[in-house]
């Protein structure tokens, strides 16, 4: 496919917050340098391309063009952002409308990855680049994210274009969105709706055979993660099928929300005497899916809802 020309971003944020111009020029595939940002280092759209520039360097260590920014991407982005500030919370997509994407690009190709962070953790003290590369880095380990669709709409052949929006609520919390689109042009090359369904199936079964083939010098040792993530293994006490979350014997962290959280057995039931106190955080080394909600394991056999954590 031949790449799109060279584009200066201007990131609009809306909703009462400070709007700066970026100015970040999309290299081909035969430089180093992604793109040259020039903006005020504590502005939201400096870490908005900071993350866009890092994704495309996730791409092209991955075999995949550097996608270019979009106008009309970018004022979704910027909706989409604000309405998780809005919520002072992710919403899971609930937001999402492949409608509003633009005629240009094919309707199956549109997609979205939405986070947060919130305030007083290390993500805070990160400057510029180093928050746009977290956004990414944490995309890429997918944590309760089980078939790793996020990492999906991130190397999808089928997008050439997209455009991040990061924005922050009133207390603190910071929340970033990308949003993604390809062309005919595009989506055709890659094969068309045969091979997206096939691109689709590499991310099944807990993610464990399309995330093996995926590498990322900023999270991987030695150039491999096939002992990283993604192991999916059978309780031998309960019987219950996991997803393995801890990496190389240390454990994840999950953060519990502002309000008490209950625990749960492994087959969803909820345990009567005993809960987690607001704002505790707690180890992590397993993680199960029960209907349409993520377990994360405490002790032995108790578990945390994703319900009832911060993210």
């Amino acid at each position: 496919m031949k790449l799109a020309k060279p584009l200066i971003v201007t990131a609009l944020l809306t909703l009462g917050l400070t709007a700066v111009v970026s100015n970040p020029v999309l290299s081909d595939l035969s430089g180093n340098k992604i793109s040259e940002v020039k903006a005020d280092a504590n502005s939201d759209s400096a870490v908005a391309t900071a993350a866009l520039n890092e994704m495309n360097r996730l791409r092209t260590q991955n075999g995949q063009y550097p996608v270019s920014w979009d106008a009309d991407l970018q004022n979704i982005a910027n909706k989409r952002v604000n309405d998780q500030v809005a919520i002072n919370d992710v919403d899971y997509h609930r937001g999402f409308d492949r409608s509003v994407y633009p005629s240009q690009y094919v309707t199956s190709s549109s997609s979205e990855i939405v986070g947060l962070k919130r305030p007083h953790t290390s993500f805070d003290n990160l400057d510029t680049t180093q928050k746009g590369q977290r956004i990414i880095t944490d995309y890429y380990r997918d944590y309760g994210n089980a078939d790793f669709g996020h990492m999906k709409s991130m190397l999808s052949p089928f997008i050439d274009h997209a455009a991040f929006a990061v924005a922050t609520g009133s207390d603190g919390t910071t929340f970033n969105v990308g949003v993604f689109a390809g062309t005919p042009e595009t989506f055709q090359g890659a094969g068309g709706n045969g091979a997206l369904g096939a691109w689709n199936v590499l991310y099944t079964s807990n993610g464990k055979t399309g995330f093996e083939r995926v590498r990322y010098d900023l999270v991987d040792e030695n150039g491999t993660r096939t002992d990283y993530r993604g192991y999916v293994g059978n309780d031998p006490q309960y019987g219950y099928t996991f997803t393995q979350l801890s990496d190389r014997g240390n454990m994840e962290i999950v953060n519990i929300s502002g309000d008490y959280s209950p625990l749960y057995t492994f087959n969803g039931t909820r345990v009567s005497n005993r809960g987690l106190a607001p704002g505790s955080s707690w180890a992590t080394d397993r993680l199960i899916i029960i209907g349409d909600h993520t377990y994360y394991r405490v002790s032995t056999n108790e578990f945390v809802k994703d319900e009832n954590l911060a993210r």
